[in-house]
Parts: structure tokens; C-alpha cells; sequence
């Protein structure tokens, strides 16, 4: 009897071992994502941990395994909150293989592994992932950038901060980041964050300006421009108070626009295109003085300017300066043999007296001479007839110059003009 006790006492011990090798596989195979059966006994098998350089578990971190031998082979493994995975390999065709195992997790160094995993075989592994410096993270950031994968960019440099906060290269790039996807706000956080270490960063406060422009917060703008120049960029400053004033003029804000254009050539008093555009704004706002003050300052950097030398013909047309007018005109014409720019001249006819008029009369009779059928000269020259009161010359010139220009963009009032004769 305690004979058969024993061996029963053995069978039952047997039975416990079994089942707890059965219970083994099952979950190793529930783990796997191959399935399992009779040839387990083949594969080989891998229970490993990731850690930081600390020796702390690493959760979340992605495994990507693949085999050289086998090119559709490909697993992926995510590690638990203890930072463990598992791997169930059956390689009886890959026999005693290797196997890559390419470790990934957000702001951690990647890693790459070979294991050879023998058939039949358990192995334990624990490996480590390194934190990325910010400069790593930064330039992954940038290339990521470049390659048009903005998603990854901001991330990367937004880790990059994390791991190195005063690392301003970042903060830059993503403000512009930020500014290029219009995210104002967030840009102006990021360059806040460096001007107030340094306040006289000249790519900080170009990015500040250009998002309260976004905003169209306009005194902001101002105010920032101001601050670019105390900051000694002050040849960038002017020019963008020029932009401004230009902008200003566009939509019709005639006063903004003055003071703008003011504020570029108090800054760059050599900047000649905002001489030229303050003249410009200041003699459509009824301003000829002031007009051809500054475009006298124009013709003084750059002597011959042909558009500071149109404000100024316009604004002594507006004062009744005449013969200065006049002595103008024939340069303008000189300068502009094709007349392009025909309603300065078609107003200023309009408005001179009877002398300049047969003084402008001679100028373009001297272009006529060289190109006899010139179609805007014989419209000129009819305009000319006109306010001298002499009938069948307007008609016969404005008759020429709709037989050579139909369509032109004064054919019209060429038209209306032959009608009222």
C-alpha cells in the first residue's frame, strides 16, 4: 500500500510539471503573433527587458524584428510598463539564424541588435535606450523640416527643448515653423522665450514682427520694427517700415502710409525708393510740397530716377510751377520714348497753361519726327490741339492714332474727345 501511495504521489508530481510546461508554452504562444503547434519544440525563444541608463524600465518602447535571410519576415514588439517583451521565433527552414531587433522610443537614441536565436533554445536579454542630446533631436527636427514632414518636426524640436531648454537654434526653428503654418500666437511664444534672454536678437525679433503682422496687430508691428533698429538693424528695419508704407498706400490708408514711409528714411535717410513712395502717398494726399521735397531727396541719391522725377513733375503741376513742369516733361519723354505712363502726360496737358502746352507741343513733335507713326504721340499731340482750340488738328491726330492704336487703353478717350469736336 505505501508502496502504491508513493508511485502515486510520483504520478501526480509528474502531472504538476506537465501542466505547468503546458500553461508555459500557451503563453508563450499567446505572445507571439505565430501561431503554434507541433513544431514548437523548433523555435527559438527571447525574453528581454529595456531600460533607461538609469536602470529604470522603459514602457512603450517599439521593437521592429526582421530576418536577412527570410525579406517578408517582419514582427513588432511594444514593451509593457515593466519594460519587458517577448519574442517566439519557429526557424526550422531559418535554422540558427540571426535576427535584428531595432528598438525606437520618443526621445531615446534608436538601437539596433542582432540575436541569433537557436532552435529549441530560451534566452534572456535586457538592453538600454540613451537619451538623445537636444542637439541630436534638433537636427533630426531640421531635416524633417527640409524633407516637408512638419508633424515629426515639431515634435522633435519641441523634445529637443525638453531635453536642452536653452537651446535657441530650436526655439527658432520652431517659430518658424509656427509662422509658416500660421500659428501666430504659438510663434510669438517661441521667440518670446529667447528675447528675454536676448533682447536684441535680430532673427528673433524679425519672426516677432512678421507674426504681428500676421495678427495684424499693426502698433505691435511697429513697435517691434522699432526695437529691430535699436538693436542695430536698422538697414532691415527701414526697409520694412518701406514694405509697411507701400501696403498702407495699396489699401488706401493715406496716413499710415506717411508716417511709415517717415519712419524708413528717418532710419536709412539713403533709402531712394521710400523718398520715391512718400512722394508718391504725399501727392495723392493733395500734399505737393511735401511731394516734391521728397522726391528732390530721391533725385539727390540718384540723380535721373524716373519715377522720383514723375512725383516731382506731378507736384509742380500741382503748385502751377509750369516752366519747371515743362522742363520736366521733355525729360520724361526723353526718358520714356514709348510714353507708357500716358495719363501723367494726358493730365498734365490738361492742367498746363497755353505756353507750356506748345512747349510740350515741341518736345513730342521732336519724338514724332524720329518715329513718324508713334501712336501715343499723335494721341499727345491731338490732346495738345485740344486745349490750344485748334479743332482740325486734334481731329486729324487723334483720327491717326485710333487708325494706329484701336485698342489701346486711351482708344476711348481719343473716341470721346472726335465726338465732342
Amino acid at each position: 500500500m505505501d508502496g502504491i501511495r508513493k508511485r502515486t504521489k510520483r504520478s501526480s508530481s509528474t502531472n504538476k510539471v506537465k501542466l505547468t510546461a503546458c500553461a508555459t508554452t500557451l503563453f508563450a504562444a499567446l505572445l507571439s503573433s505565430q501561431p503554434v503547434d507541433a513544431g514548437l519544440n523548433d523555435a527559438g525563444r527571447l525574453s528581454a527587458k529595456v531600460l533607461d541608463r538609469k536602470g529604470k524600465p522603459l514602457a512603450g518602447v517599439k521593437i521592429t524584428i526582421t530576418n536577412r535571410q527570410k525579406e517578408d519576415y517582419l514582427l513588432n514588439r511594444i514593451t509593457d510598463k515593466r519594460g519587458r517583451f517577448h519574442l517566439i521565433a519557429q526557424i526550422p527552414i531559418l535554422f540558427d539564424d540571426c535576427f535584428s531587433l531595432y528598438l525606437e522610443a520618443d526621445g531615446y537614441q534608436p538601437l539596433q541588435v542582432w540575436e541569433k536565436l537557436a532552435p529549441g533554445r530560451s534566452q534572456r536579454a535586457v538592453y538600454k535606450l540613451f537619451r538623445q542630446s537636444g542637439a541630436d533631436l534638433y537636427n533630426q527636427g531640421v531635416n524633417a523640416l527640409k524633407s516637408g514632414d512638419r508633424g515629426t518636426a515639431e515634435q522633435l524640436l519641441l523634445n529637443s527643448l525638453k531635453t536642452q531648454p536653452d537651446l535657441v537654434q530650436a526655439r527658432h526653428a520652431l517659430a518658424q515653423l509656427y509662422l509658416h503654418q500660421r500659428k501666430y500666437l504659438q510663434a510669438i511664444d517661441a521667440v518670446e522665450a529667447v528675447l528675454a534672454e536676448q533682447p536684441q536678437d535680430g532673427q528673433s525679433l524679425e519672426v516677432l514682427y512678421a507674426a504681428h503682422r500676421g495678427l495684424r496687430n499693426s502698433q505691435d508691428a511697429r513697435q517691434t520694427l522699432r526695437a529691430l533698429a535699436a538693436a542695430g538693424y536698422v538697414v532691415a528695419a527701414a526697409q520694412h517700415f518701406h514694405n509697411e508704407g507701400v501696403r498702407s498706400f495699396r489699401r488706401g490708408d493715406l496716413e499710415s502710409a506717411q508716417h511709415e514711409l517717415g519712419e524708413a528714411v528717418a532710419l536709412n535717410p539713403d533709402l531712394v525708393e521710400a523718398y520715391v513712395q512718400l512722394a508718391k502717398v504725399q501727392n495723392r494726399a493733395g500734399l505737393p510740397v511735401d511731394a516734391e521735397a521728397a522726391a528732390k531727396k530721391a533725385l539727390v541719391i540718384e540723380p535721373g530716377h524716373t519715377e522720383a522725377q514723375k512725383q516731382s513733375f506731378k507736384a509742380l503741376c500741382m503748385l502751377g510751377q509750369w516752366k519747371k513742369a515743362s522742363a520736366l516733361l521733355a525729360l520724361l519723354i526723353a526718358r520714356d520714348p514709348e510714353l507708357s505712363d500716358i495719363r501723367l502726360y494726358q493730365w498734365s496737358i490738361e492742367r498746363m497753361g497755353l505756353d507750356e502746352a506748345l512747349l510740350a507741343r515741341k518736345n513730342i513733335e521732336e519724338l514724332v519726327n524720329f518715329k513718324p507713326d508713334h501712336a501715343r504721340a499723335k494721341l499727345l499731340l491731338g490732346l495738345i490741339a485740344v486745349r490750344t482750340g485748334e479743332v482740325e488738328a486734334a481731329r486729324g491726330h487723334l483720327q491717326r492714332y485710333l487708325e494706329l492704336a484701336p485698342v489701346d487703353s486711351e482708344s476711348q478717350t481719343a473716341r470721346t474727345l472726335l465726338y465732342e469736336l
